[in-house]
């Protein structure tokens, strides 16, 4: 039984070691190690029917452990600056504001006031418009992946099409100087996630934006902070980040 259990331990020690070392763990990655662990549980209990005892200082600090990475994920959560950039948001989009989003700040039109109503940006339907307070310009994602597939898949241009099928081809336009002042939204909120994207015309537009080159100033700028290396996850999807809302210069 003992062989057994250093035999299976080590491999969980081993696989840990490895695969949990990745900065982001899906589940299916740790299903492989779970028959080694039931291996392990028929001598771990036997020692511990033999010496109730051990099982304070194996569990103790297991639970120690896992209930601070606890509180830590929920104060993660609780302190994402997207929530304070709604408030903002609620405080400061009064009626007839026209707004301008990147697709990855949050839907505003999901606010309980004032009432907003999204648009693409591309091709805005005013119609929807007569009920709203507050106009919401969405502004698509940009993430390169059909030209990608295109440039890698080339000699088989299906591929290329398929993916902008299913996922759109952005019209880079969208994404000047010149195209935004004829937007002229009186105020713009821009998602990290956004601007990481591998097309040069959009990584200039955004950065031009947050650097003050446009006629927009910022007004809330937030972002995730890291937590502390030794508490798990290190990642949570699509927490981290930094959120940035601007508004239109006086007189601009």
């Amino acid at each position: 039984a003992a062989i057994c259990f250093a035999l299976a331990a080590s491999l969980v020690l081993f696989y840990y070691a490895k695969i949990g070392s990745f900065p982001n763990m899906q589940t299916r990655f740790a299903l492989p190690v779970v028959p080694f662990l039931i291996l392990m549980a028929g001598p771990f209990f036997q020692v511990v029917l033999e010496n109730p005892k051990w099982i304070y200082p194996i569990l103790v600090p297991l639970l120690l452990y896992n209930s601070i990475c606890c509180f830590f994920v929920g104060k993660r959560f609780s302190e994402d600056l997207r929530s304070d950039a709604q408030l903002w948001i609620q405080n400061h989009a009064v009626g007839g504001t026209v707004m301008e989003s990147s697709a990855g700040a949050p839907h505003w039109e999901k606010l309980p006031h004032p009432k907003i109503v999204e648009l693409d940006a591309a091709k805005p339907n005013w119609n929807k418009t007569r009920a709203a307070e507050v106009i919401d310009l969405r502004v698509p994602h940009a993430n390169g992946r059909a030209q990608l597939f295109a440039k890698i898949f080339a000699n088989k241009p299906w591929i290329g099409e398929e993916a902008k099928r299913f996922e759109g081809d952005p019209d880079e336009n969208l994404f000047t100087r010149d195209a935004l002042l004829k937007r002229n939204p009186q105020i713009v909120s821009v998602y990290s996630s956004d601007y990481g994207v591998p097309s040069i015309t959009v990584k200039n537009y955004y950065s031009d934006l947050l650097e003050g080159k446009f006629p927009y100033d910022t007004v809330f700028d937030g972002e995730t902070q890291d937590p502390p290396r030794w508490v798990y996850p290190r990642e949570i999807d699509f927490l981290r980040g930094r959120i940035t809302i601007l508004m239109r210069r006086p007189g601009a």
